[in-house]
């Protein structure tokens, strides 16, 4: 490229010599004839400027600055011009491309910023969804021990059920034998009384652990139709429910 431009220089310094050396020559009275012969150095001109047709326009032809003549100084000026505007649009077309690029490019980083942003977004729901899971995960722990607790509490009721069931089962069984001993119409006064009073099922639990024969005599000393009637029905209830606990 250096070595284009020295070129370029030193023809363009030629063209100018010739340019002054042909008006010299323009003032030397003509010799011949226009009509005449063309001579060889006019063909040599032609040929030259045949050369500059065929060459391309990229590159620079070769030229003896010693033996040019000024058309092919200016033909050779031309060709030079047209380079330089060709290389004038090569660098157009590169500055647009160049500022075409640093569009996409900053196109890009604004798109690398916005998933930057939302990459952060991501990681901190990400960090609250652990720390709900893990809050979670205690919560369902205690919830857990406690229903552990329940069932062992449950459990200890059930126990302390059965043993006051059993208790007072024992408790109606050495009552049940003190009204079996007493005289029928003592017993059937005071279980009417304990009936009056709001306790009718504990008079049937005591019933339920005498003889038959006994409990008629108790009944039938019992001077209220009504109450007898009632106690009967409840005993005849628990001796249907004790059945039906049987056969299971």
């Amino acid at each position: 490229m250096i070595k284009k431009l020295i070129l370029a220089l030193g023809v363009a310094t030629m063209f100018f010599l010739s340019a002054g050396l042909g008006s010299w020559m323009l003032m030397i009275p003509k010799e011949t004839e226009d009509t005449e012969e063309p001579t060889a150095a006019t063909e040599q001109v032609s040929n030259v400027g045949d050369a500059f047709e065929d060459s391309p326009s990229s590159l620079t032809p070769e030229i003896n600055t010693d033996t040019a003549t000024p058309e092919e100084v200016f033909r050779m000026t031309v060709l030079l011009r047209e380079q330089q505007a060709n290389l004038r649009r090569e660098q157009e077309a590169a500055e647009k491309e160049r500022v075409r690029m640093n569009l996409v490019m900053d196109d890009m980083k604004n798109q690398q910023r916005e998933l930057d942003g939302m990459l952060v977004q991501l990681q901190e729901k990400i960090k609250t969804g652990e720390a709900l899971l893990s809050q979670l995960a205690d919560e369902r722990q205690k919830l857990d021990e406690k229903q552990k607790a329940s069932a062992a509490e449950l459990e200890e009721l059930k126990e302390a059920r059965a043993e006051v069931n059993s208790s007072e089962a024992a408790n109606t069984k050495q009552i049940s034998r003190w009204f079996e001993s007493m005289d029928p119409d003592q017993s059937a006064k005071v279980l009417r009384g304990i009936a009056n009073d709001g306790e009718l099922g504990r008079v049937v639990q005591i019933l339920a652990n005498i003889e038959d024969r006994n409990v008629a005599k108790i009944l039938g000393s019992m001077d209220d139709p009504p109450l007898v009637a009632q106690i009967t029905d409840e005993m005849q209830r628990l001796v249907r429910a004790d059945n039906k606990a049987k056969r299971r």
